[in-house]
């Protein structure tokens, strides 16, 4: 036993170890906070992943559709090309007509450049791992498809407007040549008879002749 006086520590606690068991318990719900932490934040990090992912699927889903507008566009400026060189080179208003469908035709090599760069685009911004750079790049992208398209319409529109007016214009009247003057018929001119003083004076030439040899 004890000595008198003394407090002694229960051996039911002492043996069981529970009164100093008590101070690592203490820290436990520190240590559960701080893994339920890391959880979230790793949680926040896959659903930000997932949302920068779907950000980029997206777009180029919009990307995608745009390409078949571009190829839509394309057979139109081919078909508005024949149609121009039908009618030849000089109809009216031919030169500026020509100049919009060249500047459509530079625009939609403009778009198809575009249009294969943007997985590359959007895979760098998804890599910076940062929305706001992919939201922008998404943005960025898409606003210079859809302006690219409306100029290149515009052009074509202009095109399609010249070409109705020249081909639905009124030929002009088809003049008919003149015919030819009628050939006037020549007179077969008559042989020319000799001159009867001209014979007489001829064939006595010679008999003056002989009369004046047989005098000398």
């Amino acid at each position: 036993m004890g000595a008198p006086g003394a407090t002694t520590r229960p051996r039911c606690l002492e043996s069981a170890r529970i009164f100093w068991d008590n101070q690592p318990a203490v820290n436990k719900p520190k240590l559960l906070l701080s893994s339920l932490l890391v959880l979230a934040l790793s949680g926040a990090g896959c659903e930000k992943s997932a949302d920068l992912g779907r950000m980029q699927e997206e777009t180029l889903s919009l990307v995608k559709m745009h390409a078949k507008d571009v190829e839509v566009l394309q057979r139109r400026a081919d078909a508005l090309m024949v149609r121009g060189r039908n009618l030849g080179g000089d109809a009216p208003g031919i030169a500026d007509a020509g100049r919009l469908l060249s500047e459509a035709r530079a625009g939609l090599d403009q778009l198809r450049a575009l249009l294969g760069q943007a997985p590359t685009t959007m895979d760098t911004a998804v890599k910076s791992n940062e929305g706001d750079q992919v939201s922008r790049a998404s943005d960025e992208l898409l606003e210079k498809l859809e302006a690219g398209q409306v100029s290149v319409r515009a052009n074509l529109a202009a095109v399609d407007n010249w070409l109705m007016n020249v081909e639905n214009r009124p030929a002009a009247p088809v003049v008919p040549p003149a015919p030819p003057a009628p050939e006037v018929p020549v007179a077969p001119v008559a042989p020319v008879a000799p001159d009867a003083g001209s014979a007489a004076g001829s064939a006595a030439t010679p008999a003056a002749a002989g009369s004046a040899a047989a005098h000398q």
